[in-house]
């Protein structure tokens, strides 16, 4: 399989990872504990660790490959902070805002994404 597909196969799973998060913010009760633990805290921090772990196997399959030194042995706890912040953010978020907040927030998030892509795709041709 060429590298692009595997790329894509990649950005399914986590696009699929993501939704999955959210339905599990949809049905668990937000004043529950697991061990101990606000699950609205330990949710994301878990469900970052377990991308960390997908991520860790695919590199070590060959099949994703770590390019930049930062991202890479000994700075695993980079790629823990970059899965776990946006799911702790995530699930902030979800329970604080109303459905227009939510509206608007992810409006602002497509303009966002949209903006970066052309900085650094087309402007910088980074990508």
């Amino acid at each position: 399989m060429p590298a692009n597909n595997y790329l894509k196969e990649i950005e399914k799973i986590i696009e699929e990872g993501n939704n999955k998060f959210v339905e599990i913010l949809d049905t668990a009760n937000k004043d529950e504990k697991i061990l101990c633990i606000p699950n609205r805290i330990f949710l994301p921090i878990t469900w970052g660790i377990s991308g960390v772990l997908v991520e860790l196997v695919l590199v070590w399959a060959g099949i994703l490959v770590w390019e930049y030194w930062w991202w890479n042995w000994p700075h695993i706890y980079l790629i823990i902070l970059w899965w776990t912040i946006p799911n702790l953010i995530l699930a902030w978020f979800y329970d604080k805002l109303n459905l227009n907040q939510k509206k608007i927030l992810a409006g602002l998030s497509l303009i966002i994404a949209l903006s970066c892509h052309v900085i650094f795709a087309v402007v910088l041709q980074w990508i």
